[in-house]
């Protein structure tokens, strides 16, 4: 199968032997696969990983084969939750969340490619209404969908401080969750002073957090919302003077997303730029790199 692999500190097309599923996992045929920051930092070397892995973590498509009596059938279409539990820590044992989860597309071979296997509880049914791109955009649609399970007030003034695609979609889930004075504001805007009960960043550097610090209101709450893989100043003296709480928002409920896309209550495809084959990796890659407000795809197979 062909599949976009970082190998000898570069990333190229290759061909390489289709994955053999293991216990519990299905093979599913890539329909779509989306971009996103951490598929950046993997091919430029940013990000640390065991060479050679094939890219890729956001997709969607279509199962082509299962374990009888799996609770997915060939056929199905799904997007997928790319981050695979190890199933052996104490967390794993009490049904905690797991601390060691590996990532597809980091720790273990990825989705930029025409089939990939997953663990069968990595997979989510995607709802006939909707396309194999939106499918492809399910986990930024989970990721958002996590501030929404941090009790944050939903009357209370509140602040998306960022620009881009993550932080609009974060501030589109906070509209339809019914949060009515929610404000969207990139880095350069003019903010009020201690005005805000919740700030939500989205794409942390310590330009970003020193603002938000100033606009929270006392006894307020820092949402970290990115996924930053490099050091960022925090100002602990503020934090502990104006009595402000620090929370993070992994990821939330992915179905629950999907329907509200689904139902029309949350627009996304606005969001979308075009879909490219895998052979234009390195022009999406220079483009990813330049903005980030569209989402880029490559299209796998045709659907």
């Amino acid at each position: 199968m062909r599949a976009l692999v970082r190998s000898g500190g570069t990333v190229s097309l290759e061909r390489v032997a289709t994955p053999t599923p293991g216990d519990g996992e299905a093979l599913v045929r890539v329909i779509r696969a989306g971009l996103c920051r951490t598929d950046c930092e993997v091919a430029s070397g940013r990000l640390e990983i065991r060479e050679p892995l094939i890219l890729g973590h956001e997709f969607s498509g279509v199962v082509e084969a299962t374990p009888q009596g799996a609770s997915f059938a060939p056929g199905a279409r799904v997007a997928c939750m790319p981050f695979v539990p190890c199933g052996s820590c104490a967390r794993c044992q009490i049904g905690a969340g797991c601390l060691a989860k590996r990532q597809l597309g980091v720790e273990r071979d990825g989705a930029f490619a025409e089939f990939v296997s997953v663990p069968l509880m990595c997979l989510e049914p995607l709802p006939d209404p909707l396309d194999f791109t939106v499918g492809a955009f399910a986990e930024p649609i989970a990721a958002a969908m996590a501030v929404l399970e941090l009790g944050l007030p939903g009357q209370a003034p509140g602040l998306v401080l960022g620009s881009g695609r993550i932080a609009e979609l974060v501030f589109r889930v906070m509209l339809a969750a019914g949060f009515e004075r929610i404000r969207l504001a990139a880095l350069d805007e003019q903010l009020e002073r201690d005005a805000y009960e919740f700030c939500v960043e989205t794409h942390a550097n310590s330009q970003l957090i020193a603002k938000a610090l100033e606009a929270l209101a006392p006894e307020g709450t820092l949402v970290l919302k990115s996924r930053s893989q490099r050091p960022v100043e925090l100002n602990i003296g503020l934090c502990v003077k104006k009595r402000l709480r620090l929370l993070s928002a992994d990821y939330g409920d992915m179905a629950l997303g999907l329907r509200w896309v689904a139902e029309g209550r949350l627009e996304v495809r606005d969001l979308f730029a075009a879909e490219e084959p895998l052979e234009a990796f390195s022009e999406v890659f220079q483009r990813a790199a330049e903005s980030e407000h569209q989402k880029l795809f490559f299209k796998l197979t045709p659907g």
